[in-house]
C-alpha cells in the first residue's frame, strides 16, 4: 500500500474511532442525566410530601422531617409510606426501651420497688407494641387512600394508646427512689421521649390526613371525620386507663 493510501486509511479509522467514542460518551451522558433527573424528582417529591405532612404537626418539625426522610425513594409518592416510616420509628423506640429494661432487671433483684417498676413498664410497653401492630396491619391492608380514611378513628385510638402507655411507663418509676429515678431518666433520654414525640407527630398527621391529601393534589373522595384530638376517648375506662390496660400495671399505681 502506498504511503498516501496508508495516511487516508489512518485518517478514516481515526475519525471513525472519534465518532464512536463521541456517540458512546453521548449515551453515557444521557443515561447519567436521566438517572440524575430521576433522583432529583424523587428527592423533590420526598421534600414536598415531608414538608406538607410536618407542617400539620405542632411538635418538633425538624424531628418530623428527620423521621419521614427515612421513606424509601421507590415509595416517595405514597402518602401511607410516610406514616409507616413514623410508626416504624416509634416501634424501634419501644423495642429499645424493652431491651434496656431487660438489661436493668439484673440490677433490680435486691430492690422490690425497682423490680415492680420494670415489670410494670415492660408490660405497658408490650401493650404499646400490640397497638402499633394493629395500626400497621390496618395501614398495610388498605391499598387505597379512601379505605385508609375510613379507618382513621381506629388509627388515632391506637396512637393515643401508645402515648398513654409511654406516659404510664414513665409514671410508674418513683423519683424518691434513686435507682428508679435513674432508670426512668435513661429510658426517657434514650427512648421514651422520642417515642412520645414521634407518636404525637404521627397522630397529628393521621388527624389531618384528609387536608394533607388535598394539599398534595391527590384527587380522592374524603369523608370528614370528627377529630378526637390527642386524647384517647373511645378506649379508656372509668379510671382513665386504656381499655385492656394490664391489671398488674394498675396495681402499681396503688403504691404511688
Amino acid at each position: 500500500m502506498k504511503k498516501k493510501e496508508k495516511i487516508i486509511v489512518s485518517v478514516v479509522v481515526s475519525v471513525s474511532l472519534i465518532l464512536v467514542a463521541g456517540v458512546a460518551t453521548g449515551i453515557i451522558v444521557a443515561v447519567n442525566n436521566k438517572k440524575s433527573n430521576g433522583a432529583d424528582e424523587v428527592q423533590n417529591t420526598k421534600e414536598r410530601f415531608t414538608s406538607l405532612m410536618c407542617h400539620n404537626t405542632q411538635e418538633d418539625q425538624n424531628l418530623c422531617r428527620k423521621v419521614l426522610s427515612q421513606v424509601d425513594g421507590s415509595s416517595s409518592s405514597d402518602p401511607e409510606a410516610y406514616i409507616d416510616a413514623a410508626v416504624n420509628d416509634i416501634r424501634d423506640g419501644v423495642t429499645t426501651a424493652l431491651k434496656m429494661m431487660t438489661t436493668k432487671e439484673e440490677f433490680s433483684k435486691d430492690d422490690n420497688g425497682i423490680k415492680m417498676a420494670i415489670d410494670g413498664c415492660k408490660e405497658v410497653m408490650e401493650s404499646a407494641l400490640s397497638s402499633l401492630d394493629l395500626f400497621s396491619n390496618v395501614l398495610r391492608s388498605n391499598h387505597d387512600i379512601n379505605s385508609l380514611q375510613s379507618q382513621t378513628p381506629d388509627l388515632k385510638n391506637w396512637l393515643s394508646a401508645v402515648i398513654s402507655y409511654q406516659q404510664s411507663c414513665v409514671d410508674i418509676f418513683e423519683d424518691q427512689n434513686e435507682g428508679e429515678r435513674k432508670i426512668k431518666e435513661q429510658l426517657q433520654s434514650k427512648s421514651l421521649d422520642r417515642v412520645e414525640k414521634v407518636s404525637i407527630i404521627t397522630l397529628d398527621i393521621v388527624t389531618g390526613f384528609a387536608k394533607i391529601i388535598e394539599d398534595l393534589g391527590l384527587h380522592v373522595e374524603m369523608k370528614p371525620i370528627a377529630s378526637s384530638g390527642r386524647v384517647l376517648r373511645e378506649e379508656v375506662d372509668n379510671e382513665g386507663f386504656p381499655i385492656g390496660f394490664p391489671l398488674q400495671i394498675a396495681s402499681c399505681w396503688q403504691r404511688m
